[in-house]
């Protein structure tokens, strides 16, 4: 049996945990590796979509994720107001993701390599949640509802996840299934890398996920 004292001792928690996910990396990059000479097409809810090209690139590219696609017209359908997210791909190796939510986001940031149409993420220990209430203190307008964030910073386990991609339609689609359950992404139309990061800086978001 396991003393108190050996269960209390977080910074060997941490290390063990720190070396499981190194295994699991690089067994993750084994399989894949195995794996990259195989068919990489993905299917959809709806129609089959077709391989990425070689030298298609993620850097510099805003995508919303959702659990609906409309193959269509290539779009994520949010039905809900906590059923979407951004996932920004700053550069060839830096990403921000956020958990979008009427009530409070939550933002993470990691490091991501892709390959044979796989991508794979790395969420770092880091991460911000912004909560967002009625400011009580403004009543000029009753019609109005002025909102104040409080932000909070959070320090979890690093977290790795798969996605493959595809394409449909000539756009790229990021797509990634547990079990039955699937999220889509699609690249934005209506807002630019820029602006999503105009927005983290001004919301201080930026300098929380220590981003340079």
């Amino acid at each position: 049996m396991m003393s108190p004292t050996f269960l209390k001792n977080t910074s060997f928690n941490v290390r063990i945990q720190q070396i499981m996910n190194r295994f699991i990396t690089l067994l993750i990059f084994l399989t894949l590796l195995v794996s990259c000479g195989k068919s990489t097409k993905v299917v959809l809810s709806a129609p089959r979509t077709k391989a990425l090209k070689a030298d298609q690139s993620l850097s510099e590219k805003l995508f919303l994720i959702g659990s609906v696609l409309d193959s269509n017209n290539v779009e994520i359908i949010a039905e809900c107001d906590c059923c979407t997210s951004d996932f920004a791909f700053l550069n060839d190796s830096t990403f921000v993701y956020v958990n979008t939510c009427v009530h409070g986001d939550q933002y993470f940031k990691g490091k991501y390599i892709s390959f044979c149409n796989t991508l794979l993420v790395k969420f770092d220990e880091l991460s911000v949640d912004t909560n967002w209430e009625p400011d009580e203190t403004d009543s000029t307008i009753a019609e109005t509802i002025n909102l104040q964030s409080h932000i909070t910073v959070e320090h979890s386990p690093e977290v790795y996840d798969v996605f493959r991609l595809s394409q449909l339609k000539s756009r790229t689609v990021i797509s990634t299934c547990l079990g039955a359950s699937c999220e889509y992404g699609v690249e934005k139309r209506k807002q630019t890398l820029n602006d999503f990061i105009h927005d983290l800086k001004e919301l201080k978001i930026w300098k929380k996920l220590q981003l340079h």
